[in-house]
């Protein structure tokens, strides 16, 4: 990838080369699910909110969360012409009225070079902001769409081995039985795309939003709201808003079901990061493979949040 600053102080012009078809590249900017994926500017940057009218004349908004501070970002495409160009305007900030340009240009049937022009800028020190801001955002969605992975924040991620078949934990994922018999009790719990699942741990709780459900092969949750029990002594009690829950299930090569689990937007900076790693690892690596394995789990009962890093092996 390259930048470069034009002669203007208020142009920025950067590059990225991304072996995969432009259709897939373009999309990846106007569909909210997978722009969440990879829109951020910099280690322990994600997205909060993702709004997208894809079409021509449509509106945008979309809130960053950076270094403490949410950073919301508005405007309208101008000019959508699939999978060709994007046009739209930028407001965020103190930048008002800016335009970016995107072209997709395709080297060959599976590779695309992105050519992103910024202008109208205020001054030299928002072109560099910028620059670097689009340079780290690119090389987010370039990771996204050759390698798979959700984006460049090194979300956390487990693997999980169950000596069981893919759908008894696809059902353990997506029924209420299931979720109280390995996570917690005191839930109440959706089934259907669209639907809210809560669930609360004493005095701390969490609710997402099931974005997808593939029988057997993925599910997919949103978290719209949490609660951290400020006993914990945490200044930030709703981290997690925002982030993305991934499953991603198949058989095992050795045999019986394999886990993948993506918590995408989950960063060693949020500062829950400890804790919450250690319940993923208890409530999955131990949990959620005894109790498809035997039918008996360790959900939450106010003493259950002990590492699984002990066992971790043995997991994946």
């Amino acid at each position: 990838m390259t930048a470069q600053s034009t002669d203007n102080e208020t142009v920025v012009t950067v590059r990225q080369v991304i072996h995969v078809p432009r259709e897939k590249v373009f999309d990846a900017f106007v569909i909210p699910d997978i722009r969440r994926q990879w829109w951020a500017a910099g280690p322990g940057n994600r997205c909060t909110f993702c709004e997208i009218d894809a079409r021509p004349g449509g509106a945008y908004r979309i809130n960053m969360m950076s270094q403490g501070n949410e950073v919301m970002m508005t405007g309208g495409f101008t000019e959508y012409s699939r999978p060709d160009k994007l046009v739209f305007t930028w407001n965020a900030g103190d930048v008002l009225d800016s335009v970016v340009t995107i072209l997709f240009n395709a080297i060959d049937a599976g590779t695309t070079e992105v050519v992103l022009t910024h202008e109208r800028l205020p001054n030299a020190e928002s072109r560099e902001q910028h620059s670097g801001g689009w340079k780290a955002c690119l090389e987010s969605l370039r990771q996204l769409q050759e390698d798979g992975v959700g984006d460049a924040q090194k979300h956390f991620q487990l693997i999980v081995r169950a000596d069981s078949v893919v759908g008894k934990v696809y059902r353990a994922l997506t029924t209420k039985e299931g979720l109280m018999g390995w996570w917690t009790s005191t839930c109440d719990v959706g089934t259907r795309e669209g639907d809210i699942l809560e669930f609360h741990f004493g005095k701390t709780w969490k609710k997402f939003r099931i974005e997808k459900l593939d029988p057997n092969r993925e599910v997919r949750w949103l978290c719209i709201g949490q609660q951290i029990d400020a006993s914990h002594g945490l200044k930030k009690n709703d981290e997690w808003v925002g982030t993305s829950v991934v499953f991603h299930l198949s058989d095992h090569p050795k045999g019986g079901a394999r886990l993948h689990m993506q918590h995408i937007g989950f960063t060693p900076q949020f500062e829950c990061y400890d804790i919450c790693e250690q319940g993923w690892h208890h409530f999955l690596g131990r949990s959620l493979k005894r109790y498809v394995e035997t039918g008996t789990g360790l959900p939450f009962d106010g003493d259950t949040m002990q590492s699984c890093k002990d066992v971790e092996g043995k997991c994946s």
